[in-house]
């Protein structure tokens, strides 16, 4: 085990949204060894990129009870920002060695422990940085100054010739088309690239309304770029017009008892972010002129064709119930494993549910996912005899996952907690 904590699978990054005046953010969920292995970034409402904090504009501070490192922690910003606006932080570890695992040649555990947590988050690192694309951010910026200084060049040596075309002029014109080209390969985000685009309900109408939050994503095509410069309103009981506050779905009316997709789309020029909402997955009803789409996530309707209150984890695809669904109930699991359908996740694509699972008397119960056949390992499972046990199982696009026991007619009820959407990232 970690010579510290556990280390669960994670990104080692979470986007936080400021309230008003708010200078305070945390704890912070992940472990923490050094105060100067993070990063954080600022996005205000209206802001196109997110800015970078110099260390000096904000304190470090390990979470009560602790009163060192590692631990987890809170941040503290010099300057409050305005409300809505989204805080990013994210460990950025520089990989080291801080001792040896050996005294005397004797191995000692706790240091190799300790080594062994640093690798680990080293790695969650890599693998966040290289999925997301967001080491390239600041170079994109860079690269779209330059177009912009080039740009203003190009006009200025125009201006002071009174319109007329002057070598310069047409030097400094063709310099900044030559680096407007630049920036816009650079600024290609990566592919399955998605950063905030965070789904909730909405505050003053959570029946009928979603909220989106401000990002940018890479279609689903990777052909372009998909940008939301603020949070986005959008109806499920009206049909989709462009813009905040308008009708969101795609086609129909709203319907009881069904799965919603809200898609971030655009125009093929670009600079017409906007979100779509409908039934498909994979294929909603596209306004005339938008064509690039990514999915964002799903949510459901209840009976009354009301929008089920969840909640989505600040950067993840993770869409927590805050109420959890009972999809099972007392039912009598046989030793042939058998598919059964969880109506509380989302129909159409492939998910990882996470699930409150109840076994009634003492067997061992497996759950395991479709699209790898049926399970034939009977010495694997969750114990039962009244125990509650939290678990993720992949289901396959049609909600079903494998449920068998490995002795008797055991009963199981299961509760949906919620599911992980991989919002057609690449992996």
């Amino acid at each position: 085990m970690s010579a510290t904590y556990p280390i669960p699978r994670g990104t080692r990054h979470v986007i936080l949204q400021a309230g008003l005046n708010q200078k305070v953010f945390g704890p912070v969920s992940f472990l923490l060894y050094d105060p100067a292995d993070v990063a954080i970034r600022i996005t205000d409402p209206g802001a196109s990129f997110p800015v970078l904090l110099d260390p000096s504009q904000y304190t470090i501070a390990p979470a009560s009870p602790a009163t060192g490192f590692p631990a987890y922690f809170t941040v503290t910003l010099n300057t409050a920002r305005p409300q809505n606006a989204q805080v990013d932080i994210r460990g950025l570890s520089i990989p080291s060695r801080t001792t040896d695992v050996t005294r005397g040649g004797v191995l000692r555990s706790t240091l190799l422990e300790a080594e062994l947590d640093r690798m680990v988050i080293v790695g969650q690192e890599l693998r966040r940085d290289i999925s997301e694309g967001t080491l390239g951010d600041d170079a994109v910026q860079a690269a779209v100054a330059a177009a912009q200084n080039y740009a203003n060049q190009a006009l200025a040596a125009n201006t002071s010739a009174a319109g007329h075309d002057t070598a310069a002029g047409n030097s400094a014109t063709a310099a900044a088309a030559s680096a407007a080209a630049a920036a816009a390969a650079v600024a290609a985000y990566p592919p399955g690239m998605i950063y905030g685009m965070s789904i909730a309900n909405n505050v003053g109408s959570p029946n009928l309304r979603i909220d989106v939050s401000s990002g940018k994503c890479r279609d689903i095509a990777d052909a372009k770029n998909i940008a939301l410069a603020a949070t986005i309103t959008k109806r499920l009981d009206a049909n989709w017009v462009a813009g905040n506050g308008n009708g969101g779905l795609d086609t129909g009316a709203r319907a009881a008892n069904t799965w919603y997709f809200p898609q971030a789309i655009d125009t093929i020029a670009g600079g017409a972010g906007d979100v779509i909402i409908g039934t498909s997955p994979v294929a909603p009803v596209m306004p005339g002129g938008y064509t690039p789409k990514r999915r964002l996530g799903a949510f459901k309707t209840d009976p009354s064709a009301n929008i089920i209150p969840m909640f989505q984890e600040p950067g993840t695809g993770m869409f927590l119930y805050k109420s959890a669904p009972r999809d099972l109930s007392a039912v009598a699991i046989n030793t042939t494993p058998t598919l059964y359908t969880l109506p509380s996740v989302p129909l159409g694509i492939k998910t990882r549910a996470r699930l409150l699972v109840n076994p009634t008397t003492t067997a061992l119960i497996s759950l395991s996912d479709p699209d790898l056949g049926a399970p034939t390992d009977t010495t694997l499972g969750v114990i039962g005899g009244g125990q509650w046990n939290v678990i993720d199982v992949w289901t396959d696009t049609a909600q079903r996952i494998y449920i068998f026991a490995n002795t008797g007619t055991p009963t199981l009820s299961i509760f949906v907690q919620g599911f992980h959407d991989m919002r057609d990232a690449v992996i």
